[in-house]
């Protein structure tokens, strides 16, 4: 299943005014840093759940087997929420298969 989208978040989020850097799920390593230039690659994050971050689809389909579970059941709670708050709507669309990857609005603070 071919899950990659071109689309990526920053490497680092902000929690409670404190920054901190967000490591790839799969490997557990922080964001890759471009030979060049030394600046991290940003990760990628799933477009499901929103709660796990990847460094490319290599990583993704590493931990989807253990990961799957736990985004269906963060879907099912942000079903229910939005059930409960908008009875009578239509259900949102599916994202399919090849939408599991996509941006965050976070960036990166760069000096």
């Amino acid at each position: 299943v071919n899950v990659m989208s071109s689309t990526v978040v920053s490497s680092k989020e902000e929690d409670n005014g404190k920054e901190q850097t967000v490591c790839c799920d799969s490997c557990g390593l922080p964001p890759r840093l471009h030979p060049d230039t030394g600046k991290a690659f940003p990760l990628l994050r799933c477009s499901r759940c929103h709660l796990v971050y990847y460094h490319d689809i290599d990583c993704q389909r590493k931990h989807y087997k253990h990961h799957r579970t736990q985004c269906r059941k963060q879907l099912q709670q942000n079903n229910q929420g939005r059930n409960n708050n908008n009875k009578g709507a239509s259900p949102p669309p599916s994202s399919g298969p090849n939408q599991f990857l996509k941006p965050s609005t976070t960036r990166t603070n760069e000096a």
